[in-house]
């Protein structure tokens, strides 16, 4: 009689012989008919009903259980013949060895089994224990769930790679690659991903042909029910229901707990007047300071970043940057946990997240200063990497808060780290399809924040003159002069003067208006800035700063123009309205969308 069986067992000749060679194997790969040997010593048996319409339509070997012979458990109905009952697999029956003889994935397959089988080595292996046995350090487990490990893909001296083994999956900071245990082979030995997904299953087969059974994540009887269903069982749905009930409890609390160490820090920082001068060298101002929470430690005699949540503004972790002169770790983070990841967040993005979106526009650079310094000096939105590149997760978030079409602009450090991270950067921004440019400081400084502070102190040595001139025009009594000379003026009747007369009268008149709108400009740069930002098009069609700060005919407005050149310089005009567009009076060819303005209080 000629049997018929399901595709992917036309090959079953050449496949059994290998599955079957240990006399001991509980499971092999046959026809899925129902038959009983010629010796009466095995029978092949159907797998369960709930598995056959799953089994019978899909591409692979169907999975059939081998039993001994016990003629009185099973008669066949149609023959009458004695046959086998399977065993139980429920009751621990499948050990080590017979799982590892099942274990096979067919030379020739389709991309679909080896995604399944990639799904299956996800859900059920070990991943540190998988990566110990390709020789990688694994540590132990920190306060995450995470096992640190030297990444061998760059060199790794400290680790810099985590493998997570609820989800099977590791992620390297410095790489800035994710994957499983398949990606790794893939990457390690420059394998196709079908051979690194067969290459996976043969050691997972060593290791249990030695009886190691470490490698799986439940006992070999429930990582073979998961391998007939080829991935479709997952590992303790009910268990990883709680754990992520129970994650989202602590994070709650850590948030709390962060929140209130936040608080502490601000409100301390105000007690440690090194570290409100060491702020102060480095350019930042009250305003700033409070803007972005900055802080102290007191413990570690640390400045305090907080690292916040993009959206909520939830602080996530802290980055610590110690002020002791002999310190050898200038910077620390909070260790990653499942609220804060270093990789995974912006430094900054919080805070200019708004203007971001508004302007199409986000500065990113290595280090929270030179984050903080381009918002203040410049007024741009900057956010800091915290790192010489831009990890994927950062890529992902800027992509998901600020949006596809944004500009970004990196701006590296001049140093060996940023000229090779600004190229793993350029990698990330074009996977996502980012408009980028690359920027970088003047070559005598060594990053943006340093050329910012050291022009900010040029400005202010300047400054200082400027308003030393400023308070000797202040204290000459103008005011005064100003009205009684106007008092004069505005007695006399120049058609009763003599024509020296009425010279010297229209000469008088000029210095006088000449003296009110020297008065008018003082007034004014005693002025403080009240906002500034990009002008954009508001609802009503008037170009505005921020919501409060809109601009129409015959307002004062301050512009910086030739900002491409060395930074610009401020200009004081007005608005007007040409019937097409409003424009500015003493610069009438300039773009208002986009261009930088301020307006003070008068």
């Amino acid at each position: 009689m000629k049997k018929k069986g399901g595709r992917g067992n036309a090959k079953m000749g050449q496949i059994v012989p290998d599955v079957a060679a240990g006399i001991e194997s509980n499971v092999a790969f046959g026809p899925s008919r129902k038959c009983v040997d010629r010796a009466a010593n095995v029978a092949f048996q159907e797998p369960a009903a709930a598995n056959v319409s799953y089994i019978e339509n899909h591409t692979v070997p169907q999975l059939v259980t081998r039993t001994c012979v016990n003629p009185g458990t099973f008669v066949n109905e149609q023959t009458g013949t004695m046959a086998l009952k399977p065993f139980d697999r429920d009751e621990g029956e499948i050990t080590a060895v017979s799982l590892a003889n099942v274990l096979i994935l067919p030379a020739k397959t389709s991309t679909d089994r080896v995604r399944a089988v990639a799904t299956w080595i996800r859900e059920w292996i070990d991943l540190p224990v998988y990566l110990r046995h390709l020789g990688i350090t694994v540590r132990r487990e920190n306060r995450s769930g995470e096992h640190p490990c030297l990444c061998p893909l760059h060199g790794d001296t400290e680790p810099s790679m985590y493998a997570n083994r609820e989800r099977g999956i590791w992620y390297c900071h410095a790489c800035s690659i994710s994957g499983d245990a398949a990606e790794m082979v893939r990457h390690m030995y420059g394998m196709r991903f079908g051979d690194a997904v067969r290459k996976v299953l043969k050691d997972v087969r060593q290791l249990l042909l030695k009886g190691d059974t470490r490698v799986l994540l439940a006992k070999p009887g429930e990582v073979y029910r998961a391998w007939l269903d080829w991935g479709k069982s997952r590992r303790t749905r009910g268990q990883t229901l709680h754990k992520r009930e129970t994650t989202i409890v602590s994070n709650s609390l850590l948030k709390m707990q962060r929140r209130e160490q936040a608080h502490k820090y601000a409100s301390d920082l105000c007690l440690s007047h090194d570290a409100q001068n060491y702020l102060r060298n480095r350019g930042l101002d009250a305003n700033t300071i409070r803007m972005y929470g900055i802080g102290w430690d007191q413990m570690t005699n640390s400045i305090v970043f907080p690292n916040r949540d993009a959206v909520t503004g939830n602080v996530l972790g802290f980055t610590y940057r110690s002020i002791v002169p002999t310190s050898k770790k200038r910077y620390r983070n909070t260790p990653d946990d499942s609220l804060f990841q270093k990789g995974a967040v912006l430094f900054g993005l919080y805070e200019v997240l708004e203007e971001a979106k508004r302007n199409k526009t986000l500065y990113l650079v290595e280090g929270g200063f030179d984050a903080i310094l381009l918002r203040q000096e410049l007024r741009v939105p900057a956010a800091a990497m915290q790192a010489s590149h831009l990890s994927i997760e950062q890529a992902c978030l800027i992509e998901r808060v600020v949006g596809k079409d944004v500009k970004i602009y990196v701006v590296r450090d001049n140093d060996k780290a940023g000229e090779q991270g600004v190229e793993l950067s350029k990698k990330t921004l074009q996977s996502k399809g980012f408009d980028y440019e690359v920027l970088r400081p003047k070559d005598v400084f060594k990053d943006i924040a340093e050329q910012l502070q050291t022009e900010k102190q040029e400005r202010m040595r300047t400054m200082d003159k400027i308003n030393h001139m400023k308070n000797l025009l202040e204290k000459l009594p103008l005011s005064v002069t100003v009205q009684q000379v106007n008092q004069y003026l505005e007695n006399i009747e120049p058609s009763v003067l003599s024509a020296d007369e009425r010279l010297t009268y229209h000469l008088l008149y000029r210095v006088t208006e000449h003296l009110e709108a020297a008065l008018y400009d003082l007034t004014y740069l005693n002025g403080k800035v009240a906002a500034q930002g990009r002008l954009y098009k508001n609802s009503s069609g008037r170009y505005a700063i921020d919501e409060d700060h809109y601009f129409t005919c015959g307002e004062t407005i301050e512009i910086l123009v030739n900002e491409d050149e060395d930074g610009g310089y401020w200009v004081r005009t007005r608005i007007e309205h040409n019937g097409d567009d409003y424009y500015a009076v003493d610069r009438p060819k300039i773009n208002l969308q986009g261009t930088m303005a301020r307006v003070r209080y008068l």
